[in-house]
This record gives C-alpha cells, structure tokens and sequence, in this order.
C-alpha cells in the first residue's frame, strides 16, 4: 500500500519508520540540518506553505504540509484500523 504525503508524492507504507511532528525538530537529537546535510531529505512543500511534519522512511525523509496526525489517520483508514 502506498501512502499520499502531498505534492504529488506516495510512499509505501511498509518504508514508512515514524511520522513526526515538524515542532519536535527544535528538541536535542532531532536536528532537520543533520539530516539535509546528509542529503536525505526530500521538501513537498508548496509555495507559500510550510512543512508539518516529517515522514523518515528507509530510503530518506520527506518534508510534507500534511499535519502528522491526518498522515497518521490515512494510514490507520489504509489498513482498516478504527480512526
């Protein structure tokens, strides 16, 4: 199954390691820069929109506007779980 994070992206949902909140990114050891510098991070932002949160997959880590917790509802409504 493939998950939509916006701007045109879908990623399978079996890559799929955590979705963050974009805010813990100002917490100790969630640093957005150690991951950009390392050129695993792949921005779906649209013009005039900010990022909302962080998807890390095995391959790389998304920037999506999406809030976390409609990500999260859509993969709760792909596998059938009660949302």
């Amino acid at each position: 199954m493939f998950l939509h994070l916006g701007g045109g992206t879908a990623v399978r949902t079996a890559d799929i390691l955590a979705i963050l909140d974009i805010s813990l990114l100002g917490q100790p050891g969630l640093e957005l820069s150690k991951l950009e510098e390392a050129g695993r991070v792949v921005h779906l932002e649209e013009k005039g929109s900010k990022a909302r949160s962080l998807v890390l997959t095995t391959g790389c880590s998304y920037l999506s506007v999406l809030s976390p917790a409609t990500l999260v509802r859509r993969t709760r409504q792909i596998f059938g779980y009660e949302v």
